[in-house]
């Protein structure tokens, strides 16, 4: 491969909106298996396929293109095609297929629907099993996995429709797995996983057989029939790695390989279905968990743990650094006091004093809604958005007034001439008699306008003085100047 790691899962921003969810994860979990068959060493250049059905409602198979290395196959980059070998989806390369090659992969998901992934290749030990006579022995377990094998005579090049006829025939109904005579093999899965663990198993199976036959195929021992058919029937079984999930065929070690993958930086996209780090239920008395040696949850720190030894922990005499007293005091200012309860300091004492804390919330309201608060903040928010109330100052000088009565006290200049306005502002939580008790509103007086009762010459003649002692204080006139009594606008062209 490649010294710079290609991302699999390369199908991000105006590529993905062209493919659905399920077509996403098979373009990436079929990327993923063109890399492991490349780690493994099994690739040949260009050559050999793997080829995935999409859905069941369309016959349509993701392939990949012909002229990129299986390390550089993504999931953008899988072409799709239909049954004929007509290219629906190029994918982001400017490759297209081996015809030659896709011909057997179409003939099968032709006459197989149940299968979804197809694998051709052929290694060496695979190519020298396929040229013996006795076929794959089952001499080991990896053989015995593969079930009952299907064999297909050499016939040159898969390109005529008499031989893809001939495959599907000696594929079978039920088959998974064929060894084509002087050439390779090809392992069929319902789902990649299963087709993975085919191939796997063949490859494995015939390096054990290429080394064993190195003594004679007559000094080999094969198992009898009876324990063949055992071990078969327990090998495809589930393997019962998880109590409360089901395995089908290859998925375990499919998602430990993705795990592999994803760490080594290859950003496979693939969604795991049962996650590595297990969660701690921090639902009990204890944040972390007990330890793997302890025998009962029961013991902890050494001594057992007892519901009522826990209450007497709760109401234990504890001494507290200040001490207080709790006292009725009457509100002050108000026709109607009302008793308020405080926590005081008590000046008498100088030593602390014990209190027994019989509950957590000892100095908290009694009888409050613990969800109270948020619901006030709920109600803020609600009425700020439908625009009920605003975070400004409100003005109180119209308060009770018409519009006529307003108008009329604008041109009335007797009603001007007030010399000062009374204002007081005061939030809400103030104001109200429920929210806060005995409050009290200060109010502050302003006074009026100087500049109210000056007509326009008096105020441009203070204007000018104004420009006269600014320009005094800059340097701009002497004394003598500044004493004359001249129109500014001179002074300024004088200057």
């Amino acid at each position: 491969g490649s010294n710079v790691i290609i991302p699999i899962n390369d199908i991000r921003g105006i590529d993905s909106g062209g493919y659905s969810k399920s077509e996403r994860l098979l373009r990436c979990k079929l990327a993923s298996l063109y890399r492991l068959v490349d780690l493994y060493g099994w690739s040949q250049g260009i050559y050999n396929h793997i080829s995935a059905r999409i859905n069941q409602e369309q016959e349509h198979f993701l392939i990949n293109p012909f002229g990129l290395m299986y390390h550089e196959v993504t999931g953008a980059s899988l072409v799709k095609v239909d049954i004929q070998g007509n290219i629906i989806d190029p994918g982001n390369t400017t490759y297209g297929i081996n015809r030659a090659g896709y011909t057997l992969h179409s003939a099968i998901h032709k006459a197989r629907p149940d299968l979804k992934c197809i694998i051709h290749l052929h290694t060496p030990s695979v190519a020298a099993v396929s040229a013996m006579k006795c076929g794959l022995l089952p001499i080991s377990q990896e053989a015995l996995f593969c079930g009952k094998i299907s064999y297909h005579d050499y016939r040159g090049i898969l390109v005529e429709d008499d031989v893809k006829k001939l495959l599907v025939e000696d594929l079978g109904p039920i088959n998974k797995v064929m060894i084509l005579r002087n050439h390779g093999f090809v392992a069929c899965g319902e789902t990649i996983e299963e087709a993975w663990r085919y191939a796997f198993n063949v490859i494995n199976a015939c390096e054990v057989q290429i080394r064993a036959t190195s003594v004679g195929i007559d000094n080999l021992y094969i198992p009898p029939p009876e324990a063949q058919k055992r071990v078969a029937d327990a090998l495809q079984g589930n393997n019962d790695a998880s109590v409360d999930k089901k395995w089908k065929i290859g998925e375990l070690e499919f998602e430990c390989l993705m795990r592999i993958l994803d760490n080594a930086g290859f950003r496979t996209g693939y969604v795991y279905r049962h996650p590595m780090i297990r969660t701690i239920d921090k639902t009990g008395f204890k944040d972390v968990e007990v330890p793997p040696a302890a025998s009962s949850a029961s013991f902890i720190d050494g001594e057992a743990y007892s519901p009522t030894r826990q209450t007497q922990r709760n109401t234990e005499w504890r001494n507290s650094p200040n001490a207080y007293l709790r006292k009725e005091i009457e509100e002050t200012g108000t026709p109607n006091p009302k008793k308020v309860t405080k926590w005081v300091p008590d000046t008498g004492l100088k030593h602390s004093t014990p209190i027994k804390f019989e509950t957590k919330h000892q100095f908290a309201p009694s009888n409050i809604d613990p969800k109270e608060l948020k619901n006030h903040q709920k109600q803020i928010r609600n009425r700020y958005l439908t625009d009920i109330i605003n975070a400004g100052p409100q003005s109180r000088i119209l308060d009770n007034m018409t519009l006529s009565e307003a108008r009329q006290k604008l041109e009335d200049p007797q009603l001007s001439g007030e010399p000062v306005i009374v204002v007081g502002a005061a939030s809400k939580g103030i104001i109200k008699r429920d929210q806060q008790n005995n409050a009290v509103v200060y109010k502050s007086y302003y006074a009026q306008n100087p500049f109210a009762h000056m007509d326009q010459n008096e105020i441009e003649k203070y204007k000018k003085e104004v420009e006269q002692r600014q320009m005094k204080e800059q340097g701009g006139l002497s004394d003598s100047q500044y004493e004359d009594n001249v129109d500014s606008r001179d002074i300024i062209k004088f200057i």
